[in-house]
């Protein structure tokens, strides 16, 4: 019960009943109890996001990835970002355009943080500079740190620039969200490899 494996499994299990039972309650047209149930999804949610945090820190053979106090606002940044994307193409406001690109932004920011933040090992300065290096896929030139997450900005920008302008049509939305989430993917895959890299010995 220690292990945040386990911890995990439980937040993703009552994460995913209370979201069950929020749209059984709307097909039953109990709207008041479905958004009631929603607020209180918003901590399953969080912690949902969040707890990958907690389980990468278990793994202390990995020093990049006891940087907890940059990585569990880092996950709670992208989760938004995401839910926001995913929005946008039903739901074209201009403040949730301009918070997506917002989150966008500061998700590079941590991203960059991780990458020249002070990092207290040498393991973990290692894995740091090695971030970079991580291609997209075999093969590829493209880094998937510095690609991804330029991917993400400039898709978020997109997207407000397009709902700003009065130019937002779901399919564009829709495609920039698609293009948002593969940076996030490239920038994830980046920085779970650069982690396992350093040799432990």
């Amino acid at each position: 019960m220690r292990s945040w494996l386990v911890k995990g499994a439980w937040v993703l299990m009552a994460f995913g009943g209370i979201t069950a039972a929020i749209l059984v309650a709307r097909v039953l047209g109990l709207d008041g109890f479905a958004d009631g149930l929603r607020w209180t999804n918003l901590v399953g949610g969080s912690l949902a996001a969040a707890y990958t945090a907690f389980l990468f820190a278990q793994c202390e053979g990995r020093d990049l990835w006891q940087h907890t106090r940059v990585l569990l606002p880092h996950l709670l940044v992208q989760a938004l970002c995401v839910g926001g994307a995913a929005l946008l193409p039903f739901v074209p406001d201009q403040k949730l355009a301009v918070a997506v690109c917002v989150l966008a932004v500061v998700h590079h920011g941590l991203g960059l943080l991780e990458r020249f933040g002070h990092h207290e090992t040498h393991n973990a300065k290692m894995a740091a500079a090695l971030l970079p290096g991580v291609k997209a896929w075999p093969g590829s030139r493209l880094s998937a740190f510095h690609g991804g997450m330029s991917m993400t900005t400039a898709a978020a920008l997109l997207s407000m620039l397009l709902v700003l302008g009065g130019l937002a049509h779901p399919v564009s939305l829709a495609l920039c969200a698609l293009v948002a989430w593969f940076g996030l993917y490239l920038y994830e895959h980046a920085y779970v490899r650069a982690g396992q890299l350093p040799p432990l010995s």
